[in-house]
């Protein structure tokens, strides 16, 4: 028997982890986030929608459920999940990641509003 993808064993681990500890958020999470990497948008959108039922201010979960809107297509529920995950995002102590995921998360909704990323130029740091 041939052996199955890493992502498809990962997505393995990602269901008994949830099966497992159904109230783990983070379980609920990684779930989301492994069938959003196999393009299962609807099985996503349940495990994300799950752990976002548990703790509202996931930021795992709140970004991916974004990303999952914008993936099926629903503008305006992304970009208001986008939203969230921005307010959530400046909350970090992190401050690099937080800018980090702020400047992804603005790409994303302008190319929900405009079709283009429109970050500007790059910077280059010494």
């Amino acid at each position: 028997m041939p052996t199955p993808p890493k992502s498809a064993s990962a997505l393995e681990r990602y269901r008994a982890e949830a099966a497992a500890n159904p109230k783990s958020v983070d379980a609920l999470a990684n779930l989301g986030w492994g069938y959003y990497g196999q393009g299962q948008i609807m099985e996503a959108l349940k495990a994300l929608q799950d752990a976002l039922a548990l703790d509202a201010n996931h930021l795992e979960a709140q970004y991916g459920l974004a990303l999952v809107y914008k993936a099926s297509g629903s503008r305006a529920e992304a970009t208001a999940a986008f939203e969230k995950a921005l307010a959530l995002a400046d909350r970090l102590e992190d401050r690099v990641r937080a800018q980090m995921l702020q400047r992804l998360i603005h790409g994303h909704v302008n190319q929900l509003n405009s079709g283009d990323w429109n970050l500007g130029q790059h910077e280059t740091h010494a």
